[in-house]
């Protein structure tokens, strides 16, 4: 497959757009695997990468120079190394985004997610913006019959929620969701699925509270009319909400956020925010409420995928309405445009056909 064509989208200027180009077949490693993406999703890292605005930020992180951008995909396997054992030619897979090195203390200790050495598809490591990837074996999720291509690059983003939603108690408790974004509706739809009592989605963009309340919240609160929406949270549930999370990244939806919680409660971080944020609460909140406060970073691999997938197979996640947006991976500086412009929840990208 040497000489085959290989169509990517990668970053080669320090500018905003992607370029689209033949960059040729990925060499594969004994232990790596090459897969024909199928399917790639764009994300909201994407678009920083796209834009090219906090190039302080984006010159520490990007540690190959040009690459290839995109993370959440799914795809088919159509060569292996000569030491992979978990997946054959013909096989259909999803990935994670992190790739752990296997070898620190985290990765040893049961936290691969936290790798001390992790590289990262789409900016430390060549993406899936392309129509071949080359993949450690190690990062390779098998899809089970009945997810398609289009769900199964809805692995990554679906499991970034997943714990947070999953491991703090949403079923029959009040949850609040901040920010609407993909991950934000993924929370809301699986929240809503495993029992949550009431779900409060908070955004500044209409279009996105408005696709929240179709697909599970039962109250929309627009922060940018409502900024201090934690009282009617609170009226509303008496002590506060059982579950908030945040997904924005942003400083009000954390401070705000703080605010809905009820004593004993659980704040996850999901959102992520490149700049230092000011925490307005008083210190002694934190201890005062014995409020559980976690960040969140990425899945537990591959606990999360495979608790999403069921969820998927179990009709948890409206694919009809959360995938807005279907492009040519030609066209993606438009998806990315677009997407920039608050259009729409998810957009797929399409590698050209054979």
């Amino acid at each position: 497959m040497e000489n085959r064509r290989n169509m990517a989208v990668i970053k080669d200027k320090k500018e905003k757009g992607f370029s689209y180009k033949d960059i040729g077949m990925p060499k594969i490693g004994k232990r790596d695997v090459l897969v024909k993406v199928k399917c790639c999703a764009v994300c909201g890292s994407d678009l920083v990468h796209y834009k090219w605005e906090d190039k302080t930020y984006l010159d520490s992180f990007t540690k190959i120079w040009p690459y290839v951008v995109g993370h959440e995909f799914a795809g088919e396997v159509v060569e292996v190394g000569d030491a992979v054992t978990y997946v054959k030619v013909g096989d259909r897979v999803g990935s994670d985004s992190h790739v752990p090195c296997g070898h620190c203390r985290q990765c040893q200790t049961g936290n691969p997610h936290l790798c001390n050495n992790m590289t990262i598809y789409g900016s430390t490591r060549d993406g899936a913006f392309s129509e071949y990837v080359a993949c450690p074996e190690q990062t390779l999720y098998k899809l089970p019959e009945g997810l398609t291509y289009e769900m199964g690059s809805m692995l990554e983003p679906a499991g970034v929620c997943m714990r947070s939603v999953l491991d703090t108690g949403v079923s029959a408790g009040n949850v609040v969701v901040i920010g609407c974004g993909a991950i934000g509706i993924f929370a809301i739809c699986a929240a809503r699925h495993i029992g949550a009592h009431r779900i409060w989605a908070v955004d500044i963009n209409q279009q996105r509270l408005d696709a929240a309340k179709d697909l599970g919240a039962d109250y929309i609160i627009n922060s940018l009319e409502t900024p201090n929406y934690s009282e009617i949270i609170k009226e509303a549930t008496e002590d506060g909400a059982d579950v908030v999370l945040e997904c924005s990244g942003s400083a009000p939806g954390f401070n705000e956020g703080v605010k809905c919680l009820c004593r004993g409660g659980h704040f996850r971080v999901i959102g992520m925010n490149k700049h230092p944020m000011t925490l307005e609460a008083p210190f002694q909140t934190f201890n005062m409420t014995e409020g559980n406060f976690k960040g969140t970073w990425g899945r537990l691999m591959f606990r999360d995928m495979e608790r999403v997938s069921r969820m998927m197979l179990d009709g948890a996640f409206p694919f009809d309405k959360i995938i807005t947006h279907r492009f040519p991976m030609s066209e993606a500086n438009e998806a990315h445009e677009r997407f920039s412009k608050g259009e729409g929840i998810k957009m797929v990208l399409y590698p050209p056909e054979d």
